[in-house]
């Protein structure tokens, strides 16, 4: 069977030749100039544009640079490969079996050692990607394509350890050197591990933690990331306000802000005494003071038509004014509503109510009261969703982490806001998003629960 490497530059990557005759090879983050390139690494350079082996590359070499152009060649392919600017595809009968992206430089891969045993990385996350299987470890700069079959046939065999000569018998339609250098391209991705030299400082990590970490960050994984817009063209962005989701409507009191400002105590001190507080006083939360709350920390001020959409302006900051946080209201104890779920609407300040204290309302209340230690049924509980496609139809990548971002902000809005009130305030540190979509009858893939935030009455003791 006839085996061979190819090696090409990485999706996005353009060569530009300025008037000098310098050749600047850039991604769409930053560029590479190579000064000075000889003429064989200049026509090898162009060749890398369409791929080819490195046999061809050092034909299209030789005829400029004569006995120095494996030299020159080696060093060019080097330096693309630092900058994760080159791929490596195996071909087995011309037919690609795998690829390396971004690659080392031919000869540089990780070697293998024949009495060695190798098993697949606990956190390596497999997913299909068109029509290939893309093997990944986010720990690593690289991922292996996976375009075959029986390339893909390896994984399995990699679920407990094994040596080549063993992988290579497990894997009988596969010629020994193919099974070599497909282990050595998992190997380049630490998607695969001798078991007793994995590294220590992974030891910690789950395998969706550090998948979400790698690919919410820039620097690590070569995908697309931030404001691509890459729906642009094929939906349309949601509005910035929600739509009224029943006609059962409460208007909620609209606080004097000017007078708020005079009588409110100082800022450092609401500051110094902010406080997760877990037990609750009498009488209960009032629906002046949760009208107050709201408007305060959570209400649109102002809504922006741009041409990418709807944008908003609230009491908090918001990654790319988009607003897509929504609170609904589980209410337990308030004087003047009564018990059940709610849908606040932040552009008319009114709340609409869902449903009435139902079995599920029940039990979301009962989950924040053990989350909360059991120390204190919370009078109202703020379930914080997310409209998903606000911020997915702009940012690429780091969407989600955006959001959970957000979460965090409106938290501190509303820690310092009832604080100033003298209400106890607590975020809870997770919730049931099931049981949420289950209660508001929201699909919950496309607004979903994100956080959620306890509220009441401060007990007598907690009072300052």
């Amino acid at each position: 069977m006839r085996l061979h490497e190819s090696f090409g530059l990485t999706s996005g990557i353009k060569v530009h030749t300025l008037e000098d005759g310098r050749r600047v090879v850039a991604s769409p983050r930053f560029g590479l100039e190579f000064g000075g390139l000889s003429a064989g690494a200049r026509a090898a350079l162009q060749q890398l544009e369409i791929g080819g082996t490195e046999h061809e590359l050092l034909d299209t070499a030789e005829p400029h640079d004569g006995p120095t152009a494996s030299l020159l060649l080696d060093h060019l392919l080097q330096s693309l490969a630092r900058n994760d600017f080159l791929y490596r595809t195996l071909l087995l009968e011309d037919a690609p079996l795998a690829t390396l992206l971004p690659s080392t430089a031919p000869g540089h891969s990780e070697p293998r050692r024949p009495e060695a045993k190798y098993v697949l990385s606990r956190l390596a996350c497999v997913r299909r990607e068109d029509h290939q299987l893309v093997v990944e470890v986010p720990a690593s700069h690289a991922r292996v394509l996976l375009r075959d079959t029986r390339a893909a046939a390896l994984l399995p065999e990699l679920s407990c350890p094994r040596s080549l000569a063993e992988l290579t018998e497990r894997a009988a339609t596969l010629p020994i050197k193919a099974v070599d250098l497909l282990l050595g391209m998992l190997l380049d991705a630490k998607a695969v591990h001798v078991p007793e030299e994995e590294d220590p400082a992974l030891a910690l990590w789950e395998p969706e933690d550090l998948l979400f970490h790698g690919h919410s960050r820039l620097g690590r994984l070569p995908s697309p990331y931030g404001a691509t817009y890459r729906f642009e063209h094929r939906m349309e962005p949601l509005p910035a306000l929600k739509p009224r989701m029943t006609e059962a409507v409460v208007p909620l009191p609209r606080p004097d802000l000017k007078r708020l400002s005079q009588e409110d105590a100082p800022f450092t001190q609401v500051l110094e005494r902010r406080r997760s507080l877990r037990t609750y006083g009498e009488p209960p939360i009032s629906l002046e003071q949760l009208g107050e709350l709201l408007y305060r920390a959570a209400r649109t001020r102002r809504v922006l038509s741009t041409e990418h959409g709807e944008l908003g302006e609230r009491p908090y900051p918001g990654g790319g004014a988009l607003y897509e946080l929504e609170l609904y209201l589980v209410v337990d104890r308030c004087e003047g509503l009564e018990s059940g779920l709610y849908q606040y609407r932040s552009g008319q300040h009114e709340l609409c109510k869902l449903t009435p204290r139902t079995q599920q309302v029940e039990q979301l209340l009962e989950g924040a009261w053990h989350t909360l230690a059991r120390e204190g049924r919370p009078q109202v509980l703020l379930v914080i969703t997310a409209r998903f496609p606000r911020v997915f139809w702009k940012y690429q990548a780091m969407g989600y982490a955006l959001i959970l971002k957000n979460v965090g902000v409106l938290f501190q809005t509303l820690y310092l806001a009832a604080t100033a009130m003298d209400l106890a305030p607590c975020a809870l540190g997770g919730g049931d998003s099931e049981l949420f979509a289950r209660a508001s009858g929201i699909p919950p893939l496309a607004e979903g629960a994100v956080g959620e935030f306890a509220l009441g009455t401060r007990a007598k003791e907690d009072g300052t």
